[in-house]
């Protein structure tokens, strides 16, 4: 309908405006809708634009060139402005084109693709040029040719900004636009959309401004190879969309794309343009937030029958947000979703989906099941994951709160399912869910909110998927659930609870509910015990289902006293279910039959059937008749007592599942206090004549010898002086080795007082007898994992390497000290078949130097040449500072023959420093016996445990070959297996070491031979030990290297390296005040343009920003705008961490009025609202205040 307020002419200017707005993102100029009316005085389109005014149908901003905005009363007034009426005017207005000069819109782009590189700007540039030489026949071809120039360089460019940590190929590089249809993504990710790629989510149909760019492109594209003849106008109308789109859509400020969405949220949801709001919206994913932030209800059906309901999290929170007001229409996009759109992400769809229907009333809510069991959720990858396991637990609550109890019953069974682990556990617990251990425990454990009188159909599922479970596991040949229920007996409460667990845990106990609620109520006891048959219905009977039953016959001995005098004959000495049997019986017994009872008492006259050992088959009838003991005739009872013999009667019924789960190591018959009463040969004594039974789970010498240990710890002075009567032929090594293992404990007390020298004569007894082969032979495995004498060596040398470290033994002593160690030092422990066994794959040669007799002694062997050093003041002293014995032990175990291994050459390693230190020419003479060029395994196993100390000036020249090997292998990647610290990482760390404390410089052969050669990985580590060793850590206590090389060093990475993986680790170099904090906030700029904005370690980066602030606006606005422009969703963890001093550092930069820091705060503030920040507006709103 026309509106009678306004004149044909009136009407026509209004259209043409609506028209230009759309097309060009902008309102007209006076100029340009003069042009469009066919007039050319500019007053008289004002006069036409003031009566527009006059109605309210127009409101003009003063001051400003493109002031027009059309009001809401038109649009309601005037139907035509939202219809496609408007959409038929052709406001194309032909440029003319100045081979020197861009106009203002011209020069908007230029700009926009010079901050990106310069080049695409000259690109730009050409092209506009080439459009003002018309004498050039060819000048339409060769102008788009520059435009479709943009496109690729724009790819290319958008491809490199990408945190990549290896360049691209040639065939990456040259891939063209529609080669690849993920460029285009990435363009939008890196310029328009840094928070995700919308655009990998389009297969949901969502048509937007891909499409649109395609098209443009693909036209302009033709025309350049000549393929199209487009006349002028069309050209040139196809050049204006290309820069309109560019500047409306790819380079938009994320504040002007809000604003034209919030002009669609002006209008009823049946008059917005769909295609605008596809375009917007597909801009970048917080448009797509700030949009379904700010929608109601309204615009359900609109958004659902377009295909905006795509699966990210503005629109999940979208459902769940009005799924409260309209449930019913949420309900039906929910269960019609899948028909419409593509499923890309099954975790979103169970996610919100079910979230939305926790809002609505249970009858709607309920829907949702059905769609779950139809689609087999629960069965699809991804349903494991557990998280969301806590909202579909509050929907089974639901449902049973608000009486849905058949969906609720539909929904159990679905959760609850059963199938075979996929990774096996052991041989009885194979059988796993669908759902984590916690959520299926916690989705039973809801049921607890159901009522006693409508449990029935809940159980019935829980005992079909437990018959299922068994099913499942008797699949393998044998019944072993009554082991399930030991383990759930065992285990309940706890965190390792799983899917068997909690069926037995809960399933037992929702029956006992629901029975106490039969019994109470219902007076017929028949109909409790059909209702009991009905539910043990089975086809087999497992044991767990018998174990089961006998709990629920204790419990309700009166109401199945039959069933009771029939299991307590049928299960007699059926071991599978004897723990809860044994129970019934001590229980019950005395209420059943006198025929029952004689045919118990027959059973155990027969004896046992599996063992006639006599011995076996007394303490089995002593276990029997011991459950029944208040009912035994005067005969029996005399049996009874013959068995026993005087012996303590048994505990009963016994708690075999606490005995089979709660074991924690091995126990003793005597305890601590026991042992402290009793003097020290009392205690030999004991020990001598003590044995242990063959049960595992019994008291054992290894219980008793670490009770004996603790007693040594506490009176170390008392049993150092009784030492001696431990030195008995008959005394086991176990005994020994917690004796030592006592004394080096007690050692840990500064005050501690041991006399020496009986525990010398004890230590140098036992290593006679050791030469002599006397020591006592047997089988000493079962004392508890290998306890032989060579333990107890391992021990006396650990004992003496702790006493010589702290001085506590006098230099007069040193002889037969010496004698100990030596003598252990040549132990047969580790062997080469030893450290086959356990070395390298599995543990490091260092760390098995400290757990072997041998290699403890060699470690006690340098204790000892320290000791002599200071005790006999041989530093002060010329010649060497290592005594002449610990010398010969030491070179003729660097012979391969000797010692073939080489555990013991990570000892050398370790002390390499002080061996130089003590005896430089000497130790020079053994370099290449250490660390053999020629031999990697053998190197390594000294080179590692070398590495683990600092770089000394003194011994960094004498290892150069060593080191340049090292270096070369770091390309070569040599294999060697485990280590005590990453010699790799290592050997980079004492480079940097060397060279900022100055022992090297950056022309040390070296140095160049590493950043020449070697791989882009040990680079960055070089730049992250440097910052997190020197800068980031206090480092109290330790020399400082020098600064003025690590500037150096930076500066000299900048300038070289081209790898922005090693330059994002001067991240851990920023710290306020440790540079010079402008030189650093110079040096961080510089490395951010180099790395693209990637930054390790962005919390501190932003930390240091905050503080320096105010000091330096413009350096920080720099380098924050560089860290905030290239984050996208998946590396936003600064944000995250640190938003608040990212607003803080707005804030004081807001405040500042210079041009240049406005300028780059105003960009931080867009990239941060397109990365969904959209408490940045207030920002905006500030500034248009003032």
């Amino acid at each position: 309908m026309k509106n009678s307020n306004i004149t044909k002419r009136q009407r026509e200017t209004l259209l043409l405006v609506r028209a230009f707005i759309s097309n060009e993102g902008k309102s007209p100029t006076l100029k340009e809708l003069g042009v469009l009316l066919n007039v050319k005085s500019d007053q008289a389109v004002d006069q036409l634009l003031k009566k527009l005014e006059a109605v309210g149908y127009l409101i003009r901003k003063r001051g400003e060139t493109r002031n027009i905005i059309i009001t809401k009363k038109a649009y309601e007034e005037l139907p035509e402005l939202s219809s496609d009426e408007y959409k038929e005017k052709d406001v194309f207005i032909q440029k003319e084109f100045h081979p020197q000069k861009l106009d203002a819109y011209q020069n908007k782009l230029f700009k926009e693709l010079e901050k990106i590189d310069k080049g695409l700007g000259l690109f730009y540039k050409g092209a506009v040029y080439t459009l003002s030489k018309k004498d050039n026949p060819d000048w339409m071809a060769q102008s788009a040719h520059s435009m479709r120039e943009i496109v690729y360089n724009l790819c290319d460019r958008a491809k490199e900004l990408l945190p990549k940590k290896e360049p691209l190929s040639k065939k990456e590089k040259t891939k063209s636009f529609d080669e690849n249809d993920q460029i285009f993504p990435i363009i939008m990710e890196n310029y328009g959309d840094p928070r995700a790629k919308l655009m990998s989510i389009r297969g949901n149909s969502l048509k937007g401004i891909y499409d649109e760019w395609n098209s443009i492109h693909t036209e302009i594209t033709q025309i350049s190879h000549h393929k199209i003849f487009p006349n002028e106008k069309e050209y040139l109308r196809k050049i204006s969309e290309y820069e309109n789109f560019l500047l409306k859509y790819i380079f938009a400020y994320q504040v002007d794309i809000y604003k034209l969405i919030d002009d669609e949220l002006k209008k009823d949801p049946m008059d917005a343009d769909k295609k605008e709001l596809q375009r917007l919206l597909t801009c970048n994913l917080s448009a797509f937030q700030y949009f379904f932030n700010n929608i109601d209800s309204s615009w359900l059906g609109f958004v659902f029958e377009n295909y905006f309901l795509i699966q990210i999290s503005p629109v999940g929170d979208y459902l769940v947000k009005i799924s409260s007001d309209e449930p019913e229409k949420v309900m039906n996009v929910i269960l019609k979703y899948e028909e419409k759109y593509p499923i890309n992400d099954v975790l979103f769809c169970w996610d919100y989906f079910i979230k939305a229907s926790l809002s609505m009333p249970g009858k709607t809510a309920k829907k949702i099941v059905k769609k779950i069991v139809k689609n087999g959720w629960v069965e699809r990858d991804g349903w494991e994951r557990g998280y969301w396991s806590f909202n579909i637990r509050k929907l089974l609550e639901k449902l049973i709160d608000e009486n849905e109890d058949d969906s609720a019953v539909e929904l159990l069974e679905e959760l609850i399912k059963v199938r075979i682990e996929p990774t096996k556990r052991s041989s009885f617990r194979n059988v796993g869910s669908f759902v984590d251990n916690h959520g299926y425990q916690e989705i039973i454990k809801t049921l607890e909110n159901v009522s006693e009188d409508k449990l029935k159909p809940y159980i019935i599922i829980l005992i079909k998927k437990l018959e299922e479970a068994s099913t499942i596991d008797i699949g393998k040949g044998e019944d072993s659930t009554y082991l399930w229920y030991n383990f759930s007996k065992s285990r309940n409460n706890l965190n390792t609870i799983d899917a068997s667990d909690s069926l037995i845990v809960y399933l037992e106990k929702y029956l006992k509910k629901y029975f106490d609620y039969l019994v109470k109520n219902e007076d017929d006891k028949e109909l409790v015990k059909k209702e009991f048959g009905e539910f043990f219905n089975l086809e087999m009977d497992y044991f767990v289902f018998q174990l089961i039953k006998i709990s629920l016959f204790r419990k309700y001995p009166e109401l199945f006293n039959d069933e009771i005098q029939w299991i307590i004959v049928d299960g007699f000495d059926k071991y599978e279910i004897s723990d809860e049997y044994d129970r019934l019986v001590f229980e019950c017994f005395g209420n059943i039959e006198t025929s029952f009872k004689k045919k118990y008492f027959k059973f155990i006259s027969e004896g046992p059937k599996d063992n006639k050992d006599s011995e076996y088959e007394r303490r089995w009838k002593i276990g029997k008749y011991a459950l029944v003991k208040k009912f035994l005739s005067d005969d029996l009872m005399k049996e009874y007592q013959d068995l026993l013999n005087n012996e303590e009667e048994p505990k009963v019924p016994v708690d075999r599942v606490s005995t089979l789960t709660t074991w924690s190591g091995p126990n003793s018959p005597k305890n601590q206090k026991d042992l402290e009463a009793m003097s020290a040969e009392e205690n030999i004594k004991f020990f001598i004549k003590w044995k242990p039974s063959n049960d595992h789970f019994d008291d054992s010498r290894l219980g008793l010898a670490r009770e004996f240990s603790k007693v040594v710890q506490k009176n170390p002075n008392y049993y150092s002086k009784n030492a001696g009567h431990l030195d008995n032929d008959e005394l086991r090594p176990v005994y020994l080795y917690q004796y030592y293992s006592g004394l080096i404990e007690s050692l840990k007390n500064k005050d501690t007082k041991i006399n020496w020298n009986e525990v010398i004569k004890l230590s140098i007894s036992v290593i006679d007898k050791a030469q002599k082969d006397e020591l006592l032979k047997d089988n000493f495995e079962e004392d508890g994992f290998i306890l032989d004498w060579d333990t107890a060596l391992q021990y006396i040398a650990n004992l003496f390497e702790v006493s010589l470290n702290n001085d506590l033994i006098d230099v007069s002593l040193r002889e037969n000290v010496w004698k100990i160690i030596a003598f252990i030092c040549e132990n047969k422990n580790p062997t080469l078949e030893y450290e086959k066994k356990y070395g390298r794959d599995n543990d490091d040669n260092y760390s098995l130097s400290i757990n072997t007799t041998r290699g403890v002694a060699f470690h006690a062997l340098f204790a000892y040449i320290f000791w002599a050093d200071r005790k006999l003041k041989l530093k002060n002293k010329k010649g060497s500072r290592i005594v002449i014995e610990a010398k010969n032990i030491l070179e003729k175990h660097l012979n391969i023959k000797d010692e073939p291994g080489n555990i013991i050459q990570s000892v050398y390693g370790r002390y390499f420093h002080w061996m130089y230190v003590y005896d430089k020419e000497w130790t020079k003479s053994l370099v290449n016996k250490i660390f053999p060029l020629d031999n990697t395994k053998r190197r390594y196993s000294a080179w590692e445990t070398y590495l683990l100390g600092a770089v000394s000036e003194k011994t960094y020249f004498i290892l150069q070959p060593q080191y340049e090997k090292a270096i070369k292998e770091l390309s070569t990647g040599v294999q060697i297996g485990k280590s005590a610290v990453n010699p790799r990482e290592r050997v980079v760390h004492h480079l940097m070491i060397a060279l900022f404390y100055e022992i090297i410089d950056f022309q040390n052969p070296l140095l160049n031979s590493f950043y020449n050669e070697v791989r882009g990985k040990y680079k960055k580590e070089a730049v992250n030990f440097a910052g997190r060793y020197y800068v980031s850590s206090n480092n109290d206590g330790h020399s400082k290297p020098s600064l003025q090389r690590m500037k150096e060093f930076w500066e000299w990475r900048i300038e070289k390296s081209n790898s922005s993986s090693e330059l994002e680790d001067f991240g851990w170099w920023i710290k306020e005040d440790f540079f010079d904090n402008k030189w650093m906030l110079e040096m961080l700029v510089k490395t951010l343009e180099k790395t693209n904005g990637y930054i390790e370690a962005d919390f501190r980066v932003i930390e240091a920003l905050d503080k320096l602030s105010k000091n330096y606006p413009e350096l920080v606005a720099k380098a924050l705008l560089l860290c905030v422009k290239t984050r996208n969703y998946e590396h936003r963890s600064m944000l995250l961490l640190s938003n608040e001093k990212i607003k803080s550092i707005v804030a004081v930069l807001f405040q500042y009025e210079n041009e240049e820091v406005s300028i780059l705060v105003e960009e931080i503030i867009d990239n941060l609202l397109k990365l969904g920040e959209e408490e940045y507006l207030i920002f905006k709103k500030i500034k248009i205040k003032k």
